[in-house]
């Protein structure tokens, strides 16, 4: 069966010899020992054919450029249980750059490679335009990296590993002028990202964007230090503004008329990715509705709640206006709408508003004391979404261990229940299935008999 397909498909017709045959001994056990060597004379037998095709002739003679690569990623993944076949030429770029799609789409807990490519156009369009570049740079090296030390292959797959380093080198962008030394920071720390979040992994999940706020403010940190030491010139321009609160306490909506504070909240999807632009904002509107239309609308929902907050409370005109307040939450509304989908609606609709306020108030907290900082940390960055998110993560797993003890059913009174007593501590908690002897003989502590 498999030899008539090898001959009629298409596909066989498009393939180099050497494709075939490491496609045969992966299957070899699959046919008996007559069928198999048929099929290798038949192989022979149209090697000649092939190799005058010149549509395969690049194929045949190694040089990848001249190959479909369509066909060559269909034939990748074919043979994805071959051993032989993720080493050979031409089948890891394909894939390579899905992965790092998939990383781009996994900065808004998604996976799926055409929302990335759509997200990188909106980071292209928004400005500035180097925080598309070093994004996708970013990307590159985190996958590349993890490529080469052989890390998860399936979180490198999913995107886990490589959508730290997107946000690093967007971030880099924004607040390093030099771009070649932006550059150098992104290749150094969103590779330590990569590393950085296979580790985390291992001991927290999620660990949502801890690994990119470390890798940031300690590159930044480093490029501070570098400019009190006069080893890199100090930027021009920046001069620091005298430290003034947060909020005013003056209301904002007189100075923003309606399509201002439209274009203010759409703002606030994009500065996900350190960029501003409404027009980003609603491409990203739709990638993110490709894959979740709840998702979408919980993120452009949790921008408006913090645009409306930050307004109403007198915090700076050019701040709401650019989307700096209203982005962490709406990274938090989405994440919110996707962790805690199974309770239903309405349960997330009143999740998402609190997740908004909570990360409103905590960026303002942040933004303070990166006020007072002097130039140590430039900005919260995607802080205020993780406090919130870790903290709803405890609260979750709080009440489902409480959950689980308050509907654990008592075991029997049998003899092994009433064996010696043994204690197992976990998290404070002692175990329900214990006994203790007292005055009176011994006892069972669940029916008392």
């Amino acid at each position: 069966r498999s030899s008539v397909f090898w001959r009629s498909s298409p596909l066989f017709q498009r393939l180099p010899l050497s494709t075939i045959r490491q496609a045969e001994r992966c299957s070899m056990t699959m046919f008996d020992t007559t069928r198999a060597t048929e099929l290798s004379k038949d192989v022979e037998k149209e090697q000649t054919a092939i190799d005058s095709d010149p549509t395969v002739a690049g194929c045949s003679t190694g040089n990848s450029d001249d190959c479909d690569p369509t066909w060559r990623t269909m034939t990748a993944r074919c043979l994805e249980g071959a051993k032989d076949c993720h080493g050979s030429q031409g089948f890891l770029m394909p894939r390579f750059l899905i992965h790092v799609l998939n990383s781009v789409s996994q900065v808004v807990f998604l996976t799926n490679a055409l929302s990335g490519a759509l997200i990188l156009l909106a980071m292209l369009i928004g400005a500035p335009r180097g925080a598309s570049v070093l994004g996708f740079f970013g990307a590159l090296c985190a996958n590349g990296i993890s490529w080469l030390l052989g890390l998860d292959p399936d979180a490198r797959r999913e995107g886990l590993l490589g959508y730290n380093a997107v946000l690093v080198g967007a971030g880099f962008a924004v607040f390093v002028q030099n771009f070649l030394l932006a550059a150098v920071a992104t290749l150094v720390f969103g590779t330590l990202s990569a590393l950085l979040a296979a580790g985390l992994s291992r001991l927290m999940k999620p660990h949502l964007t801890l690994s990119f706020n470390v890798c940031v403010l300690s590159g930044l940190a480093l490029i501070h230090v570098l400019e009190l030491e006069h080893l890199l010139p100090s930027p021009a321009g920046l001069d620091s503004k005298a430290h003034e609160a947060i909020f005013q306490w003056i209301s904002d909506f007189p100075l923003l008329d309606g399509f201002q504070f439209l274009k203010a909240t759409l703002n606030g999807v994009p500065e996900i990715f350190v960029v501003s632009s409404p027009v980003s904002g609603v491409i990203m509107l739709v990638a993110i509705g490709l894959e979740t239309p709840v998702g979408a609308l919980s993120t452009l929902l949790g921008s408006l709640i913090a645009t409306l907050g930050a307004a109403g409370c007198g915090a700076d005109v050019l701040d709401v206006k650019t989307g700096i307040w209203g982005f962490n939450a709406a990274l938090t509304s989405l994440w919110v709408a996707l962790h805690f989908r199974s309770l239903g609606h309405f349960p997330v609709f009143l999740l998402v508003l609190f997740a908004s306020c909570c990360a409103t108030g905590v960026f303002a907290l942040l933004a303070m004391l990166a006020e007072l900082s002097g130039g140590w940390a430039k900005a919260p960055f995607t802080l205020p979404f993780c406090v919130v998110g870790l903290f709803l993560v405890a609260v979750e797993r709080c009440l489902l261990r409480l959950d689980m003890c308050t509907k654990q059913k008592p075991p029997e009174c049998t003899e092994e229940n009433l064996a010696t007593p043994r204690w197992h501590l976990v998290f404070g908690l002692v175990d329900q299935k214990f006994v203790a002897k007292t005055q009176l003989g011994r006892q069972c502590l669940h029916c008392r008999s």
